[in-house]
């Protein structure tokens, strides 16, 4: 058989497997075993231990869920919102508080932890915490007049 014979096998597959309602990585994975299977039989599934271990045992895919986790405890525990709110009452007076703050708080952050993973996960949401446009000022400017008011 051709290449465009196993390419709609492998498709027509995929295609009745996420049809059925199967979880996407899981079809991929079905698919690409029934892939492996008809391309080479049972002899194909042998190295598959170890190009599975090799590709899992990797310090990076280790280090970035712990990285995700260390910034959701600090976003969960609070401590990621009084810091924003630490630097947002240092710079509320000046025009753009709110993107200074977004910006001087990212880096800190960024600078304390090393991890610009954990930075966005405890950051990124600060500034949706609490009234809307808190930290933005009452002035005249163009960024103003194109907010809603309420």
């Amino acid at each position: 058989m051709g290449w465009e014979i196993y390419l709609m096998l492998y498709a027509f597959v995929l295609f009745v497997l996420l049809l059925i309602g199967e979880w996407i990585p899981f079809a991929l994975g079905t698919a690409g075993a029934f892939a492996l299977f008809v391309s080479g039989g049972t002899a194909a599934f042998r190295p598959l231990g170890s190009v599975i271990w090799n590709s899992l045992n990797n310090f990076t895919l280790t280090a970035i869920p712990l990285f995700i986790l260390m910034g959701e405890l600090i976003l969960q525990s609070g401590i990621g919102e009084r810091f924003y709110r630490g630097i947002s009452a240092l710079l509320r007076r000046i025009p753009g508080g709110l993107l200074h703050t977004n910006i001087i708080s990212s880096a800190i952050f960024s600078a304390l932890t090393g991890v610009s993973i954990a930075t966005a996960a405890t950051i990124g949401s600060a500034p949706m915490v609490g009234p809307p446009m808190a930290c933005m000022s009452v002035s005249f400017n163009t960024l103003n007049r194109t907010l809603p008011r309420r």
